[in-house]
Formats: structure tokens, sequence, C-alpha cells
């Protein structure tokens, strides 16, 4: 979000970037779509004050957040919606993968890993996944029928990149491997049981 933008308006609604926050979605850029708040003071060019609950602290730098949607135009396409998650039997968050769109290999430390672009259910903008949590849904199906195993075949990855901006330069931001990384993948697993069960 532009700096500049701020100083005209005081009540703006805001989605919040929590990337940097612990949080138990299967995708952690979900958050963007996640968090809406409402710009409450502007502290400087790069520093806004929002009006988030508890104990967080309110003061979050511009490059955090993304103007959200209130008044579109007539036709004009919103991708800002929140849709709420699905909760299994034991409460955890599930969302729906709805396509997946093309994959890559992804350099990690020394060695590579496989990510696919995911359109998830409800939101606008897709993102990059690890393959292997999306092993066994009725996407990963999907995909391996129409281009070819994932591992092998990137299917059309040079003309999403170039609609999403993305080359490859930037790190996924992901939680550590472990428990949260464990949670993600029964999720994933979870959506295709629900998605199989609904067709």
């Amino acid at each position: 979000m532009r700096s500049d933008s701020l100083r005209s308006d005081l009540k703006w609604v805001v989605w919040l970037s929590m990337a940097n926050y612990r949080s138990p979605r299967p995708c952690k850029k979900l958050d963007w779509l996640h968090h809406k708040y409402t710009v409450t003071k502007v502290i400087s060019s790069h520093v806004v004050e929002l009006d988030v609950p508890g104990s967080i602290h309110k003061r979050f730098h511009v490059d955090l957040l993304r103007r959200a949607h209130q008044d579109p135009a007539p036709g004009q396409k919103v991708d800002d919606a929140q849709p709420p998650a699905i909760q299994d039997e034991t409460g955890e968050d599930l969302w729906d993968v709805d396509e997946i769109l093309c994959a890559r290999w992804k350099k990690r430390g020394r060695g590579e890993f496989r990510q696919a672009l995911v359109r998830w259910t409800g939101y606008g903008e897709p993102t990059w996944e690890p393959v292997e949590w999306l092993k066994g849904t009725i996407a990963m199906k999907a995909f391996e029928d129409k281009y070819g195993p994932i591992k092998t075949n990137d299917g059309p990855r040079q003309r999403y990149e170039t609609l999403t901006g993305t080359r490859g330069t930037r790190r996924p931001r992901h939680g550590r491997r472990g428990e949260a990384h464990l949670a993600s993948s029964r999720a994933l697993s979870r959506v295709r049981l629900r998605t199989a069960e609904a067709t």
C-alpha cells in the first residue's frame, strides 16, 4: 500500500497481512483475507495505527496493509471476500481447493522443492503451496489428468507467473515444520474427503 495515500483519509478499511504471526490456516497468505481493520491514526508516512483488538501492538508498517474495497463500481469484481472456514469434527479449520493452476520448482537452501499455484474456493488470489500438501486432492488428480505428473510437468506456468507477477524470487512465508506443517497436511487431506463426498 502506498504510504502517501493514507494521509487523506484516516477511516480507511484495510487488510492486515498476518504473515509474521502464528496462524492455524493451511496457507498464511490467506490471512490477507482474514483480518480487516480500520486505520485510526497515521503515525508517520510509513506507520499507521489500526483498531486491532486485545493486547496486540496497534502500530503497523504500511507494507503490511492492503486497502479493502468498500464501495466497488457497478460491475467491478471485488476479490477480498471473507468466506468462513469449514470445521471438521475436531474443530480444525478447513479450506476447499478449487483448482491447481500450474507448478514450479522453488529453491530452498541447497535443494529445491515443488510448488503448485492453488486457487482456493471463495478467494480471489491464488497462492503458491508445497505440492505435498495437495496430494490426494481432487484438484491434484484433475491437474495430472490434464498435464501429466505434477513432479515433472509445470502446466501453463509461464502464463500464470506473468499474470500474478511472481517469478520465483520470493520465499513463501509458511510456518516452521512440525505440528503446524502436519496440521496443514491433515487439513488439505480432509478438504479432499469433504469435496469427494459432496460430488
